[in-house]
């Protein structure tokens, strides 16, 4: 790697636009005091092209000349290449009042993803393996001054660090994308088209916020704190002494020390275990208590205070996601978790508009049944059956229709332990049958669905010789040395992702400012015209498949009203049921 680029302080800004004006290719990197747009803000920009870097900080040239500068610098025929384009774009939004121009943008985290879900992402790490090996000495750098001097960002480290730092992150941006991007071979380079849209989507639904009743949820954590003390005081007069329900220290001593009650498992410390699972297996009268101490605390510490204290700007949530979060590619989204809020908590219900729920309908197991190429599975999806029910009734032998809602539980176990490669022991916990029975019924699907192991076999052999799988759109997910029903776990749900996107997509296609959510494999919109919905429903299932895609639309005024579990009018009455 040759050293820095051709660089000279404080040159004006019309000069590095002129130069900038003749190249095809700008990289751009904002150096930020923090990692929350909600909060943070730029302190300078960093850009690269052609031969030469510029590190441009507020400080010397003012937000105002800059934001000129970028609105110019935007106006250009090149391409933009960011490392994470979403997180820049609401910095130079929230910090300079401009707006990237999203069909010009290249985006160096996806790109990378796409070429290889294995390897670290991370603008340093992708430096040191495709441009220079000594790329961490510069932030090093910059570590060792914020240790030395106990400053707290990077904002309040001197000139003559920050600007070699951001030079070299501009630098590297710019590096990796003739590097990077070629590699695409043509089905991923063609499936980058549709994630080059998407970033732009996620920032606008991220930009836009999820509408938030603060009043109602003001009255929750009322009430949750008050459930709270109640428990705690009730706790403690069993105990007959002042104890902290939250210390896992604390309650383990009462349980297992004071009570005698045996220890069912330990940590990883090899301390007795008082998780839910745990302790919920023990016979004591105070067991209730803890578990609902436990509960409640969650449902305040973890959701109801932290969504209250992120709305109080706007009175809206801007959850933060990333498209590619997980390794198959599944949405993860971060201030709060969506993907992971409970249904019947009463959190959801603090989400509100006029909100419409478009849900593909057990699109995992569509898809799972046309990869296994499974025929039963496909006729019953194409003949508008219930998927667990008729599996119930293949398996124990029942007419479809006197299959009992239990015995459809059981069908949709083991149909998703199949999916998610779950084994017996887990099937039996999961099932609440013995181990021996877990068995039987893994051995009697897989003869009334011979095809299954058969794809089984065939994605394990093809994953370990490609070390990747294919998702259905040529998306590939990089893994090797795992058990064979995990490439086709990986398949499944990396194609069912897939699809998702399309499905965003095709709603930003019909009305961009209505999506509001996006959990699972369902999109939540705000307003969405109700005259729309018969196309969104075409284009949402426009996908080739050996069976028919459905989507369920459920409309309400609040994200949990239609969860037929809960009922969100009369709050005490609701919270007291479902905690």
């Amino acid at each position: 790697m040759r050293g820095l680029f051709s660089t000279t302080d404080c040159t004006d800004l019309n000069t590095i636009l002129l130069e900038a004006s003749s190249c095809s290719e700008i990289a751009i990197d904002t150096e930020t005091n923090g990692l929350k747009w909600l909060k943070h803000k730029a302190f300078a920009i960093s850009v690269a092209f052609g031969h030469s870097s510029y590190y441009i900080p507020n400080s010397q040239y003012n937000v105002e000349s800059i934001s000129v500068f970028l609105s110019k610098l935007f106006s250009l025929n090149a391409k933009f290449i960011f490392l994470n384009s979403k997180f820049d774009a609401h910095m130079i939004r929230e910090t300079y009042g401009i707006e990237v121009p999203w069909e010009k943008v290249y985006d160096i985290y996806t790109i990378a993803s796409l070429y290889n879900s294995q390897s670290k992402h991370d603008l340093k790490s992708l430096a040191e393996e495709y441009i220079d090996k000594n790329s961490h000495q510069y932030e090093n750098e910059v570590q060792r001054y914020i240790s030395k001097n106990g400053v707290n960002d990077y904002s309040r480290v001197p000139y003559h660090i920050m600007s070699i730092y951001g030079k070299k992150d501009a630098e590297y941006t710019l590096g990796l994308f003739p590097i990077l991007y070629p590699r695409l071979d043509p089905a991923t380079l063609s499936w980058y088209t549709y994630e080059r849209e998407l970033l732009g989507i996620v920032y606008r639904l991220e930009k836009r916020g999820f509408p938030v009743d603060r009043e109602y949820l003001s009255s929750y954590r009322s009430f949750l704190q008050q459930e709270l003390e109640a428990v705690t005081k009730t706790i403690r007069e069993m105990v007959g002494y002042a104890i902290n329900p939250a210390s896992n220290e604390q309650v383990s001593e009462l349980l297992f020390k004071n009570f005698k009650l045996p220890v069912l498992k330990k940590t990883t410390n090899q301390n007795p275990s008082v998780d839910e699972e745990s302790i919920s297996s023990l016979h004591h009268p105070i067991i209730p208590f803890l578990l609902r101490h436990s509960k409640v605390e969650k449902i305040l510490g973890t959701y109801v205070i932290p969504i209250l204290e992120l709305s109080e700007r706007d009175g809206k949530l801007h959850s933060t996601y990333n498209p590619l979060g997980a390794r198959t590619g599944r949405f993860s989204s971060e201030d709060p978790n969506f993907q992971n809020m409970p249904k019947e908590l009463g959190v959801r219900e603090a989400f509100i508009g006029d909100l419409t729920d478009a849900d593909h309908s057990q699109l995992e197991l569509r898809v799972f049944a046309h990869v296994a190429q499974e025929q039963s599975m496909i006729h019953a999806f194409k003949n508008g059956k219930d998927l667990h029910q008729s599996t119930a009734s293949e398996m124990l032998n029942i007419p479809y229709d006197q299959v009992t809602s239990y015995q459809r539980f059981i069908g949709k176990g083991i149909n998703f332990g199949i999916v998610f490669g779950e084994g017996h022991y887990t099937l039996s916990k999961q099932l609440k049958c013995d181990y021996s029975q877990a068995i039987s019924y893994l051995t009697t699907y897989h003869e009334r669905y011979p095809s299954i192991k058969k794809v089984i076999k065939k994605l394990g052999k093809e994953g370990e010789r490609d070390g990747f799988i294919k998702t259905l759109f040529g998306r590939k997910i990089y893994v090797r040395g795992i058990p064979d029903y995990k490439y086709l776990n990986y398949k499944v749900q990396g194609s069912a992702r897939d699809i998702l996107v399309i499905g965003l997509l095709a709603i930003s296609a019909l009305q961009d400012s209505a999506l509001v959510n996006t959990v699972h494999d369902s999109g939540v919109l705000n307003g969405f015209k109700l005259d729309l919905l018969s196309s969104l429903n075409q284009k949402m299932i426009d996908v080739s498949l050996s069976v028919p895609l459905v989507i369920d639309f459920k409309r309400g005024q609040n994200w949990g009203e239609w969860n037929p579990e809960t009922n969100p009018k009369g709050l005490k009455k609701f919270i007291e049921g479902n905690i």
